[in-house]
């Protein structure tokens, strides 16, 4: 797995990154050159439904090599058959609506920006994916170990970038569990009636209190240390070397607390929020092929 996780880290993934370009330019004749070198079989490229649905599946074909868990997405995508089945003109008529406004094409780039962070920062994190996903359990505690490579400015953005992106996926995917649930991707509040645009424009702590009415996002919130994500967006926020350990500052009502968090542990945290943004993408994936492909 290690080699080709490598093979599509120095390979695969320009190919991928081609591949993409040719789809927005509606390029058919590259596209299918490229889906030819990275594909096992000749897949069908005959409309915009069936190329996103092809690009969708390879990407997630070649990042649930860097995930802990791939098994997981079976959840999500159990998830979007239920809303399919409960009114499937309403989850296109969603997906018709992210397109339409814009949205689609935003997720679309922050995604691929996500991703392509990931792969930079990739060396920062294997020893993380090593252990989260082929120790026993039993073994999975990484307080005394220590990591050579101390890149925190680069890390703190990309858990930033995982954070905010994976609430706005979860915009989407509360959307979806609301037509699985109720056949409308409305929300019932004690103020009335929401629709999901209200749940996009609250503040993430807000968002997080909706989600946790659904189970299913349990699988993912967990990982988005909101915490977190606001003390090392700070400036002052810091890798101090004599204690190897990030040090930020928490607001406590109109205290601030200093927090020490050991380096290794911060690595882990943000490995944490990247395959939860892996498992977020999910609902993205069924809402795009849904929306006809479009961006």
């Amino acid at each position: 797995m290690l080699r080709r996780r490598r093979h599509f880290k120095d390979k695969s993934w320009r190919i991928l990154q081609r591949a993409y370009v040719h789809y927005e330019n509606d390029n058919l004749d590259l596209l299918r050159k490229e889906a030819e070198t990275i594909s096992k079989s000749v897949p069908d490229l005959g409309d915009k439904e069936k190329r996103g649905g092809w690009l969708m599946s390879m990407t997630r074909f070649f990042f649930d090599f860097f995930v802990v868990d791939p098994t997981l997405a079976e959840q999500i995508e159990r998830s979007v058959a239920l809303a399919m089945r409960a009114d499937e003109k309403e989850l296109r008529d969603l997906a018709t609506e992210y397109v339409k406004s814009g949205r689609m094409a935003a997720l679309w780039k922050e995604i691929k920006s996500v991703r392509r962070q990931f792969l930079i920062l990739y060396e920062s994190m294997l020893p993380l994916l090593m252990v989260r996903r082929y120790w026993h359990q039993d073994k999975q505690d990484i307080s005394d170990y220590e990591l050579s490579v101390k890149n925190f400015e680069d890390l703190k953005g990309f858990y930033i970038d995982c954070v905010e992106t994976s609430f706005r996926l979860l915009v989407v995917g509360l959307g979806v569990e609301l037509i699985a649930n109720t056949g409308k991707p409305v929300i019932k509040a004690r103020t009335g009636d929401k629709t999901i645009w209200w749940f996009e424009q609250v503040a993430n702590g807000i968002k997080d209190t909706q989600l946790k009415q659904f189970p299913l996002f349990d699988l993912i919130t967990p990982a988005l240390d909101l915490g977190l994500r606001n003390g090392v967006g700070h400036n002052s926020a810091h890798y101090d070397v004599t204690s190897d350990s990030i040090i930020y500052v928490k607001a406590d009502d109109a205290n601030l607390n200093e927090v020490r968090l050991p380096y290794t542990a911060f690595v882990d945290k943000v490995f944490k929020a990247y395959c939860a943004f892996e498992l977020a993408t999910g609902f993205f994936q069924w809402l795009f092929v849904a929306g006809g492909g479009k961006l």
